[in-house]
């Protein structure tokens, strides 16, 4: 593939066909949740890697779970979860997810923990930038569509 091609949604098969390694990074709304499933992980393929920055429910859960198992692509990288309050298991353990991920050998989970902004100095030249901008009438970075669910 191309470094500079584009695809509509509508042509994620033929994208994640020609790719190795997916990263996602997009809201979770409506339109998005289970962009990815069984489909989408077949087309990315045996060799493929999937890293998911974004929200649990852009992947089916069930579907990556057998696509990892089965060797259906060849690794994940989770940084995001399904369920953020779970309830213990009888040894009193909290999964934030249905299925045993945490048994298979070709996923790297994390924690889903963003840096503190306070420690971030160019974070914070965002915010004070968008209240300038707020304070002179103009349009501001980083737009929250409420809407769109982001």
């Amino acid at each position: 593939m191309q470094g500079d091609q584009c695809f509509t949604v509508a042509q994620r098969l033929r994208f994640l066909e020609q790719s190795r390694i997916v990263i996602l990074a997009i809201p979770q709304t409506e339109e998005t949740i289970d962009l990815i499933g069984e489909q989408e992980l077949n087309a990315l393929g045996p060799t493929g890697i999937l890293i998911n920055i974004a929200r649990g429910p852009v992947v089916n859960q069930k579907a990556l779970y057998n696509a990892l198992r089965e060797g259906g692509i060849a690794a994940a990288g989770l940084d995001v979860w399904y369920d953020y309050q779970p309830e213990p298991d009888e040894q009193g353990r909290k999964y934030p997810y249905d299925q045993p991920f945490h048994e298979l050998p070709n996923v790297l989970l994390s924690p889903h923990r963003a840096g503190h902004p306070i420690d971030y100095p160019p974070r914070w030249r965002q915010v004070f930038d968008n209240i300038n901008r707020f304070a002179q009438g103009k349009i501001l970075t980083n737009i929250v569509d409420l809407d769109k669910g982001y």
